[in-house]
């Protein structure tokens, strides 16, 4: 594995999408299907959330003084994984729509609300912030920079 700087030179036309990050780059062989990746995902980023929360208590409370957070609700095993249909589903339950009014299509990249509504309808149904969304149709072609 890698772990080092990454600048990505792009205008992001959304400020989710960092320029200059840290990037944890990993590979391994895959037997079966991509679901070992997933679970060995699941496995060390749990491992870091619990050296973060084991060992960094005095920092965390420091930066919560600045940045004042909840503290990361995760589970310590395998770690929920919603296929895309599901969350679509979940979306819909709750009655959310598109910006324009429009119904959520089967076919679609979510938009920015509709993301953080299903993280929150997530961790209310699972307890936890920690999860997968897979099996994005290939007809959704998330486009960061759509100004490009």
């Amino acid at each position: 594995f890698e772990v080092g700087p990454v600048f990505r030179a792009e205008k992001a036309a959304t400020n989710r999408h960092l320029t200059e990050f840290t990037g944890l780059d990993f590979e391994m062989q895959i037997n079966e299907s991509y679901t070992e990746a997933l679970d060995m995902t699941d496995y060390f980023m749990v491992r870091i959330f619990d050296g973060i929360k084991n060992n960094f208590q005095a920092d965390l409370q420091i930066i919560s003084q600045q940045y004042p957070f909840e503290p990361l609700q995760y589970n310590s095993g395998k770690n929920v994984r919603l296929q895309y249909p599901e969350g679509l589903a979940m979306l819909r339950e709750a009655g959310l729509k598109n910006i324009d009014g429009t119904e959520i299509d089967d076919y679609q990249d979510l938009e920015t609300e509709q993301e953080r509504t299903l993280g929150k309808l997530v961790k209310d149904k699972y307890n936890t912030d920690f999860w997968v969304l897979e099996r994005f149709p290939m007809a959704v072609q998330p486009n960061p920079n759509p100004k490009a």
